[in-house]
């Protein structure tokens, strides 16, 4: 971790713990009513109404901020996606099944985008700065790496395969940036955007289960 992005002080204590969430809380507020980029240290200090120099006891600057928001979200991200597809039925036929599983887990992942709007602007201020970008990717790897060892149980494959590996990179940078750009559209056109991806994943990932079988 870059020592610039860590947190200054790790809530041991449940006061702490509730201090930092309060910043965290604040952060998300600001950024969802005037975009990251507008937003301060010293802003976040008067929202909360502290001296700046409490604020500095947690987080050194706002981008250790973003990313302690961000290995947040991840984190929730992260944990839908074994959730998400242990309510399948594995009786179910092989096309039907990957189907079912692609839909869920891109039904799974829009809920959570809708109900956090700060995303998209947070993961711009990911890409704007390179330590906050090199986190990010870092991220989508390990996202890609689960799922690569999810699709290995059933294609008796190894997990780091070559092409099962791309595979799942592919679905993890496919939904993140079809996910990005829905939040942004209207209804109508978010779904059909999000029922174009589905239907990509679920073919890609239909005909490779379809190779590792013949």
């Amino acid at each position: 971790m870059t020592s610039s992005l860590s947190p200054r002080r790790k809530p041991a204590q449940s006061r702490s713990r509730k201090r930092v969430d309060a910043i965290l809380s604040a952060v998300v507020r600001l950024v969802v009513d005037k975009g990251y980029a507008q937003v301060s240290m010293r802003e976040v200090a008067r929202e909360l109404g502290i001296p700046i120099s409490s604020l500095y006891q947690y987080f050194p600057s706002k981008e250790a901020i973003a990313a302690a928001l961000a290995d947040h979200y991840m984190g929730e991200l992260h944990r839908l996606l074994p959730g998400t597809l242990a309510r399948l039925d594995l009786k179910t036929p092989t096309g039907e099944l990957i189907a079912a599983g692609v839909g869920a887990i891109v039904d799974a992942y829009w809920q959570y985008y809708r109900a956090h709007p700060e995303l998209p602007a947070l993961w711009a201020a990911c890409q704007a700065d390179p330590a906050l970008q090199a986190r990010d990717r870092a991220q989508c790897e390990n996202q890609a790496r689960d799922l690569a060892r999810l699709m290995a149980a059933h294609a008796r494959r190894p997990a780091d395969d070559p092409d099962l590996l791309a595979h799942a990179r592919w679905c993890v940078e496919t939904l993140g940036a079809t996910l990005r750009r829905a939040i942004t559209l209207p209804e109508s056109e978010a779904c059909a955007l999000l029922g174009v991806c589905r239907q990509q994943l679920a073919s890609a990932l239909t005909a490779l289960a379809q190779r590792y079988n013949k």
